[in-house]
């Protein structure tokens, strides 16, 4: 099983699974990242999409990128604005259906949620946690 996420930085491998997409539809990182910036509202580099491939296929710590959630988020939100959400989405259910590892498919899973489907898994999680509201 893959470990995810690591203080506040999850594994760079889960950029392979928004590349393959990226790739599939032959998006250059150029207008992925011009697409990141429009949402980001400041600019991001398309280098920055450069070494988290490269983070992601040698795992070398010396690239100086942390992939972050908010990085994945970002990345699969500029996916949607080029290919649209509805193509985005049967990319991202086909993927976690061929996936195996459970965690990956999981982390896959939250991605395709809107927000009140969010809102009933915290509520859920919050409760086996035995947190009260």
């Amino acid at each position: 099983m893959v470990s995810l996420m690591k203080n506040g930085v999850i594994t760079a491998q889960l950029f392979n699974l928004l590349n393959l997409i990226a790739e599939k539809h032959e998006i250059t990182d150029v207008a992925w990242a011009n697409a990141a910036t429009s949402i980001l509202g400041k600019k991001f580099h398309s280098t920055r999409i450069s070494e988290y491939r490269r983070l992601a296929t040698t795992n070398d710590a010396k690239v100086g990128r942390a992939f972050t959630p908010q990085k994945f988020i970002l990345l699969l939100e500029a996916l949607k604005k080029i290919l649209g959400e509805d193509l985005v989405q049967r990319e991202m259910q086909s993927l976690i259906e061929q996936e195996k590892d459970t965690e990956v498919k999981c982390h896959l899973t939250l991605t395709t949620l809107d927000r009140s489907q969010l809102e009933q898994v915290w509520l859920y999680l919050k409760a086996l946690a035995g947190i009260k509201s």
